[in-house]
């Protein structure tokens, strides 16, 4: 991952030294279970405590050696630990510790992107609420149909965050797992209920399925489901971005007192973070495609997924954070020119309401067909500001006008209703 877009926490996460922790704290879980059934010592079981660390630089002496990660830290813990590091990894194979590592990774990276989502939820809800009975020009083919709630727009993208943040709540239960269970998963030192109580410890429950490796269905499931997010979040980014545009400009980004747009041209105010976050989009889909490809393993296990997860999920979750903090940031300056909206919203003037005139006329009796052309041609040969009057004097009894309400009444019932959910 790239400095430019890792912030905290998850920079913090993802760097060597908290992935060789939280494997330290796996193997402490193991030998502390080792402890409890009485095969550890406790004068040795309290000098591992003591004495258990590791050293980046020592490990990375160690595996220009041998070609082997954790085989370099284990030799580097049992040599601060001395004697009684024997027992370090005992019973244990590799992805017992890497793959058990990578879920409490997971777990914690998942719980700060539900954290901050939940975060810009709050900002559509209360945006939605806002604008119930605004109405926005609705666009279909990016050309102009008939009038929506501006609340029921930001009430779509609440609905949309908030399935994604479902599935990913669901996805992390999921994924809950890790695995004590040995070479190729046939708990030859630890039975079934010790591996559950040592990762009872961590947080975690036994993968029942795991051979060498967790399952990579489930992580491709993680990654499939920031990769949905990441959609997600760019559809309303772009939805902004569209909004901006000069011959729109009913919503823009906010722009800084001393933000600068162009090199070039002093006058332009960029939506550079809803383009920014449709970009990153492309990159986390992207990386899904990568670790979807890792779960068709060799018999129990190859290593062709450990090249791959050293950047998929690790940068994905990291993308989706960052994603989730601009989008925060563009909701809590966004720009909404009221005036702009109206003023587009009659544009074609009383156009809009051909629809409504449509459905009227076939229940007075009209066919549907003599009704659509009657309007059609009052809408592509008449005065579009006076498009109504136009059409009522083609009718025997004039047609009432609906009041604009009409427009927003029911959506507002929807929004409240899914807002309450």
């Amino acid at each position: 991952m790239i400095e430019r877009y890792w912030i905290e926490p998850l920079k913090s996460l993802w760097q060597e030294e908290a992935k060789w922790q939280r494997i330290l704290k796996i193997e402490l879980a193991v030998l502390e279970f080792l402890h409890e059934k009485g095969l550890i010592p406790l004068p040795e079981w309290k000098e591992i405590q003591e004495k258990a660390t590791f050293s980046l630089s020592r490990m990375a002496e160690i595996e220009a050696k041998v070609h082997h990660d954790v085989i370099a830290f284990i030799t580097n813990v049992e040599e601060n630990i001395g004697p009684a590091g024997r027992w370090i990894h005992y019973g244990l194979t590799s992805c017992d510790v890497l793959d058990t590592g990578l879920s409490l990774a997971l777990q914690e990276a998942l719980r700060h992107i539900l954290s901050l989502g939940e975060e810009v939820l709050s900002l559509f809800s209360t945006l939605a609420r806002e604008n119930q009975e605004i109405l926005i020009m609705g666009r279909t083919h990016g050309v102009h149909a008939e009038p929506m709630s501006l609340g029921f727009k930001f009430f779509g993208f609440h609905q949309e965050l908030k399935r994604r943040l479902d599935l990913i709540k669901r996805t992390k239960e999921i994924c809950r797992v890790g695995k004590i269970s040995g070479a190729v998963g046939m708990n030859l030192f630890y039975s079934k209920e010790e591996e559950k109580r040592i990762l009872g410890k961590l947080g975690l429950r036994p993968a029942l399925d795991a051979t060498q490796v967790i399952p990579r269905d489930l992580f491709a499931q993680v990654s499939t489901a920031l990769a949905l997010l990441a959609g997600s979040l760019e559809r309303f980014a772009q939805e902004i971005r569209l909004l901006h545009q000069t011959e729109i400009s009913e919503i823009r980004e906010g722009f800084g007192p001393n933000q600068r747009g162009s090199s070039a041209m002093p006058h332009k105010k960029n939506p550079i973070l809803c383009e920014r976050i449709c970009g990153l989009a492309r990159i986390v889909r992207s990386l899904s495609f990568a670790q979807q490809e890792t779960m068709a393993l060799w018999h129990e296990r190859d290593l062709t997924n450990s090249s791959v997860e050293r950047i998929t999920l690790p940068d994905q979750t990291s993308l989706i954070y960052y994603m989730l903090h601009l989008s925060k940031k563009i909701l809590n300056s966004l720009e909404i020119n009221y005036n702009k909206i109206e003023e587009n919203l009659f544009l074609l003037g009383e156009s809009f309401l051909s629809g409504y005139a449509l459905n009227q006329l076939v229940k007075r009796g009209s066919s549907r067909n003599e009704a659509y052309g009657m309007i059609q041609q009052a809408v592509h040969q008449g005065d579009l500001s006076h498009f109504w009057d136009s059409l009522n004097q083609k009718q025997d009894k004039p047609l009432e006008k609906p009041d604009l309400s009409l427009f927003w009444k029911e959506s507002k019932k929807k929004i409240e209703e899914g807002l309450k959910l």
